[in-house]
């Protein structure tokens, strides 16, 4: 019986391990969730400057491996939009993309308390790990290292595939 139980252990774990490492990280789902801006997340940067062609851009960080690197692809891309205009309020939209995916837009407004109360309801400045609006949607505010306010609207797989490959492969 003990031989039985661990036989069927071992199956479920090498089943788990053969469905992780064939994870690509540059998949796309059919069902994205609508971010800040009426943008997708899974838009590739292409789309996302047709959708906001009129707006200055700005590229803020642009990295990723090599590619003599042997593991899967990982490569962060963080434009700005600025001056971007959300419920009346002007401020910084950043758009981050994992892999050529939007994983999540964060918007600095010049009047946070203005902004916040267009948006409401939104979670409180410093609710650890915000809130998950959808099975998919987490938002939150906080304040960055400069102590400038932002409103975050992220979709979860990507960010937790993000975190899968860094957990991996790191």
């Amino acid at each position: 019986m003990k031989l039985l139980i661990g036989i069927v252990i071992l199956s479920a774990s090498c089943v788990g391990c053969a469905r992780s490492a064939d994870e690509s990280f540059a998949s796309v789902p059919a069902q994205r969730e609508m971010l800040l801006g009426g943008l997708k997340s899974y838009s590739a940067p292409e789309e996302v400057r047709t959708a906001m062609a009129a707006l200055k851009w700005q590229v803020l960080e642009d990295s990723g491996g090599s590619p003599r690197d042997s593991r899967p692809a990982f490569h962060v891309l963080t434009l700005v939009v600025s001056p971007f205009k959300d419920h009346g309020c002007v401020g910084e939209l950043r758009l981050e993309f994992f892999n050529r995916r939007l994983m999540s837009t964060w918007f600095y407004p010049e009047d946070p308390s203005a902004y916040r109360a267009a948006v409401q309801p939104f979670p409180a400045t410093g609710v650890v790990g915000g809130e998950l609006r959808s099975p998919r949607l987490r938002v939150w505010s906080a304040s960055d290292y400069r102590k400038r306010v932002y409103f975050a609207w992220c979709d979860e797989r990507l960010l937790r595939e993000q975190e899968r490959w860094i957990e991996k492969f790191a």
